[in-house]
């Protein structure tokens, strides 16, 4: 929402309609991915009431349904604002509406706290998926540091 604040301090009246298609695809976008994963209710065996989430079932989404793994991927890189999808276009007239009345700082500052917010949160991940597929022991699983998963990765042979 940092984005919405740095459009709105502007006050101009190019940079709140870039605010307003900012907020509106990042709707779009986090209703796309909390649908995908509301798409991944799996029962458990022993509670027919409860149903499992747990970061296997994004790990393993391209084996069980490679569709469903591609439109989750493409809301992910929307959202962080990987350069070919909408959410990149739409940080980016943020950006350009800010740089357009001269705030050049500002909007370096946010650009830089983008570009590493988004390189950590990618290697973390991948980090964390890492780990869970390769080794056999009770692990912490944490994703991006906001959710914890634990989650017994029983041995093979």
């Amino acid at each position: 929402m940092g984005y919405v604040l740095i459009a709105f301090s502007t006050s101009t009246v190019i940079s709140i309609q870039m605010l307003l298609f900012y907020m509106f695809i990042y709707m779009i976008s986090g209703l796309c991915f909390w649908y995908i994963i509301l798409l991944l209710r799996l029962k458990k065996k022993n509670l027919e009431s409860k149903y499992n989430k747990e970061l296997s079932d994004l790990v393993l989404l391209k084996k069980s349904n490679k569709a469903l793994a591609i439109c989750l991927s493409l809301t992910m890189f929307s959202i962080a604002g990987i350069p070919p999808m909408i959410g990149f276009l739409a940080k980016m007239n943020v950006f350009l509406s800010v740089v357009g009345i001269s705030f050049y700082l500002i909007a370096l500052a946010s650009i830089t706290c983008s570009v590493v917010s988004t390189l950590c949160d990618i290697t973390g991940t991948v980090y964390d998926i890492f780990n869970f597929l390769l080794l056999n022991e009770d692990r912490t699983i944490q994703c991006n540091g906001n959710l914890n998963i634990f989650r017994k990765v029983s041995s093979h042979g």
